[in-house]
């Protein structure tokens, strides 16, 4: 209940505060796009006339203007080596505002109010739109991303989850955090990105030729995420966001604060902050005890701003203890097989706020400094440096006999990761050319202290790249090419500092795409070639990963993988109809994947062990999206199938997403007095069985050691769970500057397990949860 107060306070006080503000909240949003080739004009800059008020085009041209007041407006648009341009007209409502602008000759050339919804074009890159990122605020990164084409969710428990793109995770689907590679030890199935949920303003999926100019090794993609832009806005801005959940007992809150300095001096400023607390969750039948978490972050920008120099600042910080479910930790084997047959249910305790062990304790910082250097009518060069410092503490569940309270707090397990990133890129444009080109650099020291599991180590990685894209009547041709080399010296426990254990790879990565523009539709093209070192934990990983309850042995003979991948966006609009087609073939040589071998007992408990294995594999699948809006009604279908295989054993994968389709029904209410934009949302999603699932041996095989058993290639230590129906309800509305909905997960409170959850062989998903939340902007 304690934890409850400072937030009903704040709401209450927001609330309060927005009574006295004006009734102002329509929004104006579109792109500022090159009238000759179609394309987005990154960064351009579009301000309210006598406000001071405005904002910052994104690196695609998209823009959004919010909290506006209904009447005459006029807007001021600019960019770079471009005079000035204005222009008025009524505002009623929301509105879709495109520019078209010849670059070439640096005018104004067209200006267009778009009544309907924006179409989106196959060359687009997957983004979250701003109302699904209200609606989900307070979620991790992976469950705010869940509702992208071909995105799933790996989980580890019910409070750690990262995201799966078309089958590929981790360090195969890259973090760019404010353009910075995030980095962390996100080798682990169970470590979620170190990222503050609420920092996020912008969630984009990108691959093929673009991802190219960030990393070689994003063979299943780069998942890009901004905060807002330091240069919002002129005057004083922000907003208080939270949230509170029954299943968890807790809730989160956040604060930002933004604006300039000085009207004489273009030196801006943003400050974030935010909290998160959430005890025991429950399945519909037990509370899963010691699954709580507890949160604080914050985070600040300055940014300066001429007409030709851009130079900006930023530091966050983050800081989680998570507590790792009880009973995924077991004393002997034959409790262990007793679990994975089913044959037993999980224990459980009274409902707590404690985490106790096992947990684990995170602390991540990022500081990036960049500079954006205007060098011409039609060229930038932008420059950046970062650094990062992860720590990253496990608390194993064994602590021996009589511990003394100087042991209970010290982890078993403690690892430190610095990281320097710097990288210079050059753009430029010329007619209908465009492209980049440049460096970067990343260097890493990691160590251990506590119980090995990975060793010490130093690497460092250097590229060269370039982007560009040519555009023709009705084509747009894109190309991309890279080159990298990547070092690696492995010190404590295999080496030494005197004689480390060297390691170093090399090679290209490409990708070519073509876009076909039609008058309702468009289809991109696209083929890619992208390779990946082998990680430290899959070369050199030995014991227990308590995080997961596995021990996991790694094989230092590892090559690295190369993939081949082919691709095909089909977007068709007609009327009020939109439709996405994009099926995909991704063959990757010498894939290295978990695979189970045994089971153990050692004296922290009994646990599966899976080592590190490399074959050729193939992922190939389809994602399928149509939505439709008639009166006030918003429909939407989605579909995610993909089919995987080991090719080297003919055998199949562990760990593939199983097929999942989904149908939501939106219903927008009129207004009400004050209450505008009132809506009620119904999700239905149906995830089938993985019946491509390894098979699974009996637990007989190892309660009795049997050593001299031959097994196979490839299985599991359970059955893949039953398919299952989730019903999910949201309805919201906003009064003047305030947002507020009600989320009701699992309305069914539906006993099910989850085939990407790494504790599904222990305990079954949450039960029935509402979410309460509510956004004040000012």
């Amino acid at each position: 209940m304690k934890f409850y107060l400072p937030l009903i306070g704040l709401l209450l006080a927001a609330t309060q505060i927005s009574a006295q503000q004006e009734n102002c909240d329509i929004k104006i949003y579109g792109r500022i796009l090159d009238s000759n080739s179609g394309t987005g004009l990154p960064y351009a800059t579009i301000q309210i006339n006598g406000t001071g008020e405005g904002t910052v085009a994104d690196s695609l041209g998209a823009y959004q203007l919010a909290n506006l007041c209904a009447g005459r407006i006029t807007l001021k648009l600019s960019h770079i080596g471009c005079a000035p341009e204005s222009k008025t007209f009524i505002l009623h409502s929301d509105t879709i505002l495109n520019y078209y602008m010849d670059h070439s000759d640096h005018f104004l050339k067209e200006f267009e109010i778009v009544a309907g919804a924006e179409r989106i074009s196959a060359d687009r890159n997957i983004q979250l739109s701003k109302l699904e990122m209200r609606e989900s605020t307070g979620l991790q990164l992976a469950d705010r991303m869940k509702e992208m084409p071909g995105i799933r969710v790996l989980q580890s428990g019910n409070t750690i989850s990262k995201p799966i793109y078309r089958g590929l995770h981790s360090n195969r689907l890259l973090i760019f955090n404010n353009g910075v590679r995030q980095e962390g030890q996100y080798w682990g199935a169970e470590h979620a990105p170190e990222i503050d949920s609420y920092l996020i303003n912008q969630v984009e999926l990108l691959d093929g030729v673009e991802g190219l100019a960030y990393a070689p090794d994003a063979i299943g993609g780069i998942i890009k995420i901004e905060s807002e832009s330091v240069f919002a806005s002129d005057s004083l801005h922000g907003d208080f966001q939270s949230s509170l959940s029954t299943n968890g007992r807790g809730g989160s809150a956040a604060l930002s604060l933004g604006g300039r300095l000085a009207k004489k001096l273009p030196l801006y400023y943003q400050f974030q902050g935010s909290l998160k607390k959430l005890g025991d969750v429950e399945t519909p039948d037990v509370v899963l005890s010691n699954t709580g978490t507890e949160e604080y972050n914050y985070s600040y920008a300055l940014g300066y701003k001429t007409k030709n120099l851009v130079l900006n600042t930023f530091y966050s910080k983050f800081n989680q203890e998570v507590g790792i479910y009880r009973f995924s930790h077991l004393g002997n084997l034959t409790d262990l097989l007793e679990v994975l047959g089913g044959g037993r249910q999980p224990d459980t305790l009274d409902f707590s706020y404690d985490i106790n062990r096992p947990r684990q304790v995170i602390d991540h910082e990022l500081f990036k400094a960049e500079m954006r250097l205007i060098t011409g009518r039609s060229s930038s060069l932008a420059a950046k440096y970062s650094r990062q410092f992860n720590s990253r503490q496990e608390f194993d569940a064994h602590t021996g006999i009589n511990p003394s309270q100087e042991e209970l707090a010290r982890p078993q397990l403690s690892y430190r990761l610095l990281t320097h990133q710097g990288d210079i890129t050059f753009s430029y444009r010329k007619e209908r050319l465009e492209g980049k080109m440049g460096i970067a650099g990343i260097a890493r020291t990691n160590t251990f202290s506590g119980r090995s599991f990975i060793p010490d180590y130093e690497n460092y990685q250097v590229g060269l790249f370039l982007v560009q894209s040519y555009t023709l009547p009705g084509i747009k041709l894109n190309a991309g090419l890279r080159y990298d080399f990547y070092n690696s010296d492995i010190y404590a426990p295999y080496g030494s500092p005197e004689n480390p254990i060297n390691q170093n790879f090399k090679g290209f990565a490409g990708a070519v795409s073509a876009v076909q523009q039609f008058e309702n539709a468009s289809i991109k093209y696209e083929i890619s070639s992208h390779w990946r070192a082998p990680g430290v934990n899959e070369l050199f990983s030995s014991g227990l990963h308590h995080g997961v309850g596995v021990i996991e042995q790694g094989d230092s003979t590892l090559s690295q993988e190369r993939s081949y991948n082919a691709s095909l966006v089909f977007v068709k609009n007609w009327q009020k109809h939109q439709f996405n087609l994009s099926p995909y073939l991704n063959y990757i040589r010498n894939f290295i994947y978990l695979n189970p071998e045994s089971i153990e007992l050692t004296i922290r408990g009994a646990f599966p062990r899976m080592d590190y294995k490399q074959a050729n594999a193939v992922f190939a699948g389809v994602d399928l999206d149509y939505s439709t809006n008639f009166k006030r009604f918003d429909i939407n279908l989605a579909a995610s199938m993909i089919y995987a295989q080991n090719i080297s054993q003919n055998s199949k994968l562990n760990g593939v997403p199983p097929q999942q389709f989904s149908a939501e029904a939106k219903y927008n209410f009129r207004k009400w007095r004050k209450i505008e934009n009132p809506f009620i949302a119904v999700k239905g999603s149906y995830t089938m069985e993985q019946y491509r699932a390894p098979q699974v041996l009996p637990a007989d095989l190892f309660l009795n050691q049997n050593t001299d058993a031959e097994l196979p290639s490839s299985f599991d230590f359970a059955p893949a769970p039953d398919g299952y129906f989730l019903l999910n309800i949201q309805a919201g509305f906003a009064i003047k500057r305030n947002f507020i909905s009600l989320t009701v997960d699992n309305t069914l409170n539906k006993t099910y397990r989850n085939y990407l959850d790494l504790f599904r062989y222990y305990a079954d998903q949450l039960g029935l949860n509402f979410t309460l939340r509510y956004q004040y902007n000012f």
